[in-house]
């Protein structure tokens, strides 16, 4: 019947109409399965409770005032910080937590791929006056020129 409705194979096929029918007369079934829905709903719309969200707060303000700085950010850096603010013996600064702080902050790593190095004023002045210096050569040179082919 239903190979003939939608025209494919159906994975429940090759069960009979009375193990479907004893699975919807049986009571206990039908409220484990309504149980498991609503766990498994609760679950999905459940907020994260982080135990540590003022401590996070804490790292993350120091890892942001370290990359204003300049300073490199390790791995290791973060998780020995992570410990000693969190200050609590059960804390483990593990690979999933490391992993799921990264991604509820919007923490990525970066690496430094080149340094450039600031101008400072008087360099910029003095780059000023060498152009404006060229630019009067060449201006010496046109008027040259031109009294060249004059003649």
């Amino acid at each position: 019947m239903i190979k003939e409705k939608y025209k494919t194979e159906n994975k429940y096929q090759s069960l009979s109409e009375k193990t479907v029918r004893l699975w919807r007369e049986d009571p206990n079934l039908n409220d484990d399965i309504e149980k498991d829905f609503v766990t498994r709903s609760r679950k999905k719309l459940r907020k994260s409770c982080l135990p540590y969200l003022n401590s996070e707060k804490e790292l993350v303000e120091k890892l942001r005032t370290r990359r204003a700085l300049g300073m490199k950010i390790s791995s290791y850096w973060l998780r020995v910080e992570a410990k000693i603010i969190f200050a609590d013996p059960a804390f483990v600064a593990s690979d999933g937590w490391f992993r799921n702080f990264r991604r509820r902050w919007n923490i990525v790593k970066r690496t430094s791929t080149h340094v450039v190095q600031k101008l400072k004023e008087d360099y910029l002045k003095e780059i000023l006056c060498e152009m404006e210096s060229i630019r009067s050569k060449r201006y010496q040179l046109e008027v040259i020129e031109k009294k060249i082919i004059l003649l």
